[in-house]
């Protein structure tokens, strides 16, 4: 896909809050942005919790502000299976991904440390650190 001045995207998905409702729409997009070798930022949540519906639009701001960064939401709900897999307890809980492996878990709803951390995680790959707020 072409992007502005002849530079081309490097995934159509990329730049969007992308939610994931079946497994196959997990795994298909997890994998993309595994295989991209790009941060995802994987957004667990629950229309049941006040603090993800507040955090929710913010967070699809920073995709809009961080189009290299895939983010992918996923309701605890509704794929507990993949929470289950990540060892999701709380929500909002954020989980960085570089090239598949964690590099980050953060739970919380402090957006400006929850934006330090993306930027922080965008060239990085090593152990995973978990923060709480």
């Amino acid at each position: 896909m072409e992007g502005g001045k002849g530079q081309v995207c490097c995934c159509p998905t990329y730049g969007q809050l992308i939610e994931c409702h079946t497994q196959r729409e997990w795994n298909d997009n997890f994998n993309r942005g595994k295989e991209s070798k790009k941060l995802v930022v994987a957004f667990f949540t629950s229309t049941c919790s006040n603090d993800c519906i507040s955090i929710t639009p913010v967070v699809a701001q920073y995709a809009g502000e961080y189009p290299r960064v895939m983010f992918l939401k996923v309701d605890v709900d509704e794929l507990k299976n993949v929470a289950d897999t990540y060892q999701v307890s709380k929500v909002p809980t954020f989980i960085f991904f570089k090239e598949g492996a964690t590099v980050e878990i953060y739970v919380g709803r402090d957006t400006t440390a929850l934006k330090q951390l993306i930027k922080s995680n965008g060239d990085v790959c090593g152990s995973a650190a978990t923060v709480s707020a």
